[in-house]
C-alpha cells in the first residue's frame, strides 16, 4: 500500500504493526515524562515569570500531545476502526506542529517585548514618587 494513497490514510481498520505500536507507546510516553520533567524543572530553575511561562506551555504540549498519542496508541493496539485510523496522525502532527509555532512565537517575539516594558516601567519608577 502506497504512502501517497488515501486509502492509506484513511483506512477503516489500518493494520499496524506490533513494532510500529510498541514505537508509538516508547514515543507518546516519552513525551508525557518529558513534559512533566520540564514543569518540575521550570517551577524551581526558572529565572524570571517569563521563563516559567515558556516552561509551563511547554510542559503542557507535550503532555497534552503525549496523552492524545497514548489514547491513539491504545485505540490502535485494540483495533478500534475509525479511531486507530491513520488520518488522526496527520491531524496530531498538526497541533504539534502549531503548538510548537505559537510557543516558539511567544518565546522569541512576545517575551523580549514584555522584558523590555517590564524594564522600562521600573526604570520610571525612580523618577516618581510613591505616594
Amino acid at each position: 500500500m502506497s504512502f501517497f494513497t488515501l486509502t492509506f490514510w484513511f483506512d477503516r481498520v489500518p493494520h499496524l504493526e506490533p513494532a510500529t505500536l510498541k514505537l508509538y507507546f516508547i514515543l507518546f510516553l516519552a513525551a508525557v515524562i518529558v513534559g512533566a520533567t520540564v514543569r518540575w524543572v521550570t517551577r524551581r530553575k526558572a529565572a524570571d515569570k517569563f521563563g516559567k511561562e515558556i516552561g509551563r506551555r511547554v510542559a503542557v504540549m507535550l503532555v497534552v500531545m503525549g496523552v492524545l498519542g497514548l489514547l491513539y496508541w491504545f485505540a490502535g493496539w485494540q483495533r478500534v476502526p475509525f479511531l486507530s485510523s491513520r488520518f488522526w496522525l496527520i491531524l496530531w502532527d498538526a497541533g504539534l506542529l502549531y503548538w510548537l509555532v505559537v510557543t516558539v512565537r511567544y518565546a522569541v517575539k512576545i517575551v523580549p517585548q514584555e522584558r523590555e516594558r517590564l524594564h522600562q516601567v521600573k526604570a520610571n519608577r525612580q523618577y516618581f514618587k510613591k505616594t
